[in-house]
């Protein structure tokens, strides 16, 4: 793990592996906060997506569509794809009482299995 003491320094790591194009290394510290977002906006595997959203509606209460949508960091028509398929496979149940989705037990099988298998290849990025 890389430490750094100061907002420029990370930008600047980040320009150097190529996350980062010149003109938003110029903006420099403002665009910090949003340094985040701009680094996981890559391209992602289908199977990488759809842990992304059963992790995020894994929850005792439900998530709603738009909060899944921006932890998940998807448009609203690849969400209403994705919720479609997964509610389709039995990963996801939604509650029309509450209006809110949550992981099956089917689900929660399908991240432990892709936690698994990331550990065993290890991918980098």
């Amino acid at each position: 793990m890389v430490f750094f003491n100061d907002k420029r320094a990370i930008l600047f790591h980040f320009y150097e592996q190529g996350f980062l194009s010149s003109s938003i290394l110029r903006i420099g510290s403002n665009c910090y906060k949003h340094c985040c977002t701009i680094i996981y906006m890559r391209y992602r595997s289908r199977d990488e997506i759809i842990g992304s959203i059963l992790q995020s509606a894994a929850t005792s209460k439900g998530i709603t569509k738009t909060k899944i949508m921006f932890s998940s960091f998807l448009s609203y028509q690849q969400l209403l794809y994705y919720l479609d398929f997964l509610v389709g496979e039995g990963l996801l149940e939604y509650d029309s009482h509450n209006r809110v989705y949550r992981t099956e037990q089917k689900g929660l099988d399908f991240l432990e299995l892709n936690k698994q298998i990331t550990k065993l290849i290890k991918i980098p990025g």
